[in-house]
C-alpha cells in the first residue's frame, strides 16, 4: 500500500453521473460517436449514455468517433469536428489538436491533464482545463497528482463548484495520515507567535490539547486530587507539599501568595466574597433576558454592562456577554446565556445547580432565618454526591453538631470553614481511580470550584492549563504524579473509554459547527469553543502571519473535506471521519468510512452497515479493518502485512464475540489477510476487496 489517501465516493459516481442530464455550452469539447445521419447535415450523436441531435459543420461517416466542439447553441446545437476518427489510444497529435481548438498551450502538463479527461470521458472546456492546471501546480509528486486528478474527476462528475477550497477539501479530506502532525505543527507555531491575541491563542491551544488528550478532564482531576491530598497531609514530605502547592499556583488555581499554611483560608475567602452579580437589579435583568424578544436583548445587555458594582466577576461577565453577542440569537442560545449568567449570581439556586463552591458561598452569606432550610437542602445535596459512605457520614456529623449550636456569626463562620475543608478532603479522596466524566458537575469540577470558584466560567481551560503545567514540570514529585495518572488511565482503558475519547475528539474538532448554527441545540455554546470556528476567526485576522494561516487553512481543509466526502444517495448514507489519536506519547491517525441505510423512521439502521477503518500504527503499521453487518450478522476482514497477526489476535476472538453478543450482534467470521502488493494504488486494492466481499444487502462502498 503506497497511497496515503482513499477514494470514498467512488461507488456513488456511476449513479450520480448516469442521473445527470447532458448539458452543453458554447466552446465545450466532448467525445461522441455519429450514430445516424439526417438531411441538412443533422446527425444523432451518442455521448456516453446520452443522445443529442445537432448540426455538423462538415459531413461525417456514421459509426466514427470524434471530438466535437460546440460552436453554437441557439437556435440549435451546432458542432465542428476537432479531430479525425479517434484511434484506440490518444496520440500526441490528437491531444494537440484538442488543445489548439481551445487556444491552450501544448505543454506536457496540459497534455497529461487532457489525456486524463479524454480517457475518463469527462466533459472538456477551456476553463476547467486551465483551473485543473492551476490546482496541480502545487502538488509535489506524480502519485499525488494522480490522486488530485481523481478528485477533479469527482468534482466534474458531481458538478461541485470548481473552486480551490472545494478541491483542497476533497484532497485533504481523503488523506489517511498526517492529521496529528498538522495539529502538533499548528500548536508549535501558535506558541512561537507573539503577535496573536493572547485570548485567541489560549482558546485555540486549549482546543488542540483537548483533541490531543481526550481524557484531559479525567487526567487533570486525578492530578488535582493527588496534589490536594499531599497538601492536606501535614505528615507528608515538606518538599512534596511545596511542589504540589507550586503546581497549583503555576496553574492559576491557587493565588500566587498562597503557602502551605494559608491556601485553604485563601480559597475560602474567594468563595465567601464571590458575589458575582448577587443583587436584585441583576437578578431582575437576567429574568427579563430569559423572556425577551431578540430586538430587546441589546438594551438589556447594555444595562448589565453599565452596572458598576459587579463584584469579583466583572471581567468574566463581560467576557460572557461578548461571547453571547457573537452567536445567533435563538431560544437555546438565550437560555444557555441566562444559565451561565445566573451561574455568577451565587444565590439560593446554588443547591439546584449542585455546585460545591456556590453552596458554601450561600451558607456563608445567609441570613440566620434561612440557615435551617439551607441545612436541609445541604443534607439532600450530600446524599446525591458520588462520595463514599464514610465521607458522607463525617459531613453529616458536622451538620448535626452545627444544628444544635446557636446560629450566630461566629458559629456560622466556623461551620463554613469546617464544611469547606471537609468537602475538599471528601472530593479529593474520592477521585482515587480513572472514571469517565458524567454529564453535569463531576467530582473533578466540584473539587476545582472549592479551590477556585471563578473557574466555573472556564472549567475546561483551567483543567487544560493544569495538565499542561504538570506535563511541563521539571520537579520529580510532579513527574511522578503524572506518570502514576498515565499508568492508571492506561490500565483502565476499555471500549467505553475509547468511545468517550472519540466523541470528545470529534466534538472538540467542531465538525458539527455549521449544522448547529441554524438549530436550537444546547450544544451550540460548546461548539463555539471547538477548533473549527476558532480557526475560522484566526485566518480572518489580518495580523496573523502567513505561516500560521497556512497551517490553519490546511486543518480547516481537512475538516471541510470530511463533510464533502460524506454524501447521501437515496437511502444510502456515507460518513467519512478522520480522527487524530494521541495516547501516552503515541500518535495515530484513524480514518473511518461508514455506509448505511436510512430507515423509514429517519434514523440510520444499525442492522445493515459497512464500516472501514484505516489505521497506521507504530508496531502494526498500515492496517485496514473492513466490518460488514448484515441483519446484525458481523463479518470482519483485517488487512495487514504482518503474517503473525492472526496468531496474536487468537485470544481476543472470544472477547470480541461476547462483546458483540452483549449488543445483540453475532460474529460470523474474523479473517486476516495481507494487502495485495501487485496493486499500486490503495483505491484499486480496496475496490478489489469490495468486489470479493460484495454486500448482499445493497450496502455498497467503494474506496
Amino acid at each position: 500500500m503506497t497511497s496515503t489517501s482513499f477514494n470514498p465516493i467512488q461507488s456513488q459516481q456511476a449513479t450520480l453521473q448516469s442521473n445527470q442530464p447532458l448539458t452543453l455550452k458554447q466552446g465545450q469539447v466532448f467525445h461522441g460517436t455519429v450514430k445516424k445521419l439526417y438531411p441538412d447535415q443533422m446527425a444523432e450523436i451518442q455521448v456516453g449514455s446520452h443522445k443529442l441531435y445537432a448540426k455538423l459543420e462538415t459531413p461525417l461517416k456514421a459509426g466514427d468517433s470524434h471530438f466535437f466542439q460546440v460552436t453554437n447553441m441557439n437556435p440549435q446545437a451546432e458542432l465542428k469536428v476537432v479531430t479525425g476518427p479517434m484511434q484506440q489510444a490518444q496520440t500526441t497529435q490528437q491531444l494537440n489538436q484538442l488543445l489548439e481548438s481551445m487556444n491552450l498551450p501544448k505543454t506536457a502538463e496540459m497534455q497529461k491533464i487532457l489525456a486524463y479527461f479524454v480517457k475518463n470521458q469527462l466533459p472538456i472546456n477551456k476553463e476547467t482545463i486551465v483551473q485543473t492546471e492551476a490546482f496541480l501546480k502545487n502538488i509535489p509528486d506524480n502519485a499525488m497528482k494522480q490522486e488530485a486528478l481523481a478528485i477533479i474527476q469527482k468534482m466534474v462528475e458531481t458538478k461541485m463548484p470548481f473552486t480551490k477550497e472545494i478541491f483542497n477539501g476533497l484532497l485533504n479530506g481523503a488523506k489517511t495520515s498526517g492529521f496529528t502532525g498538522e495539529l502538533l505543527n499548528l500548536s508549535k507555531l501558535l506558541n512561537d507567535d507573539s503577535t496573536i491575541l493572547p485570548q485567541m491563542k489560549s482558546n485555540i491551544l486549549a482546543s488542540l490539547q483537548r483533541i490531543a488528550q481526550p481524557f484531559e478532564s479525567e487526567s487533570s482531576g486525578m492530578i488535582l486530587s493527588k496534589a490536594v491530598q499531599v497538601l492536606m497531609d501535614k505528615n507528608a514530605n515538606q518538599q512534596s507539599r511545596d511542589d504540589a502547592l507550586n503546581l497549583l499556583k503555576e496553574a492559576n488555581i491557587l493565588p500566587k501568595d498562597a503557602n502551605v499554611n494559608n491556601w485553604l483560608s485563601q480559597s475560602l475567602q474567594k468563595i465567601v466574597a464571590n458575589k458575582g452579580l448577587e443583587n436584585a437589579q441583576l437578578n431582575e435583568l437576567s429574568r427579563l433576558l430569559s423572556t425577551a424578544k431578540v430586538e430587546e436583548i441589546p438594551n438589556i445587555l447594555q444595562q448589565i454592562k453599565s452596572i458598576e458594582d459587579n463584584g469579583n466577576h466583572k471581567q468574566q461577565i463581560l467576557q460572557l456577554i461578548n461571547e453571547f453577542e457573537n452567536v445567533p440569537k435563538n431560544d437555546t442560545s438565550i437560555q444557555q446565556f441566562v444559565k451561565q449568567l445566573q451561574g455568577q449570581l451565587g444565590n439560593s439556586t446554588a443547591f439546584l445547580k449542585g455546585v460545591s463552591s456556590d453552596i458554601v458561598h450561600v451558607i456563608a452569606n445567609a441570613n440566620v432565618e434561612s440557615i435551617a432550610k439551607m441545612l436541609t437542602d445541604l443534607k439532600t445535596w450530600l446524599q446525591e454526591q458520588p462520595l463514599s459512605a464514610n465521607h458522607k457520614e463525617q459531613l453529616h456529623q458536622l451538620l448535626n453538631r452545627f444544628e444544635v449550636l446557636p446560629k450566630i456569626p461566629q458559629t456560622i463562620e466556623l461551620f463554613v470553614k469546617q464544611l469547606h475543608e471537609q468537602l475538599i478532603k471528601a472530593f479529593s479522596e474520592s477521585i482515587n481511580k480513572f472514571e469517565l466524566s458524567e454529564p453535569g458537575y463531576s467530582k473533578n469540577d466540584n473539587l476545582l470550584f472549592l479551590l477556585k470558584p471563578e473557574s466555573q466560567m472556564n472549567v475546561n481551560t483551567t483543567f487544560s492549563h493544569l495538565l499542561k503545567t504538570a506535563n511541563e514540570s521539571q520537579e520529580p514529585f510532579i513527574q511522578q504524579i503524572v506518570a502514576q495518572v498515565d499508568d492508571e488511565i492506561r490500565s483502565s482503558i476499555d471500549g467505553k473509554s475509547m468511545e468517550h475519547a472519540v466523541k470528545t475528539i470529534l466534538k472538540s474538532l467542531g465538525l458539527s459547527y455549521e449544522a448547529l448554527l441554524n438549530t436550537k441545540s444546547q450544544n451550540l455554546q460548546d461548539q463555539i469553543h471547538s477548533l473549527k470556528p476558532q480557526l475560522l476567526s484566526l485566518i480572518q485576522d489580518s495580523a496573523v502571519s502567513a505561516t500560521v494561516k497556512e497551517a490553519a487553512e490546511g486543518i480547516l481543509s481537512r475538516l471541510n473535506g470530511m463533510q464533502l466526502h460524506s454524501v447521501e444517495n437515496g437511502h444510502q448514507h456515507q460518513i467519512v471521519m478522520q480522527i487524530p489519536l494521541h495516547f501516552f506519547g503515541k500518535n495515530t491517525d484513524a480514518t473511518v468510512q461508514w455506509n448505511g441505510r436510512m430507515g423509514k423512521d429517519g434514523k440510520i439502521s444499525s442492522d445493515f452497515v459497512r464500516i472501514l477503518f484505516y489505521l497506521n500504527m507504530e508496531a502494526l503499521k498500515e492496517t485496514m479493518v473492513d466490518m460488514q453487518v448484515q441483519n446484525r450478522i458481523v463479518t470482519i476482514n483485517v488487512f495487514n502485512e504482518d503474517p503473525y497477526l492472526e496468531n496474536y489476535a487468537e485470544h481476543l476472538k472470544e472477547a470480541l464475540k461476547n462483546g458483540l453478543l452483549e449488543r445483540d450482534y453475532h460474529l460470523s467470521g474474523l479473517f486476516f489477510k495481507q494487502f495485495e502488493k501487485v496493486v499500486p494504488q490503495k483505491a484499486e486494492m480496496i475496490n478489489k476487496v469490495k468486489d470479493n466481499h460484495k454486500s448482499q444487502s445493497g450496502v455498497d462502498i467503494r474506496i
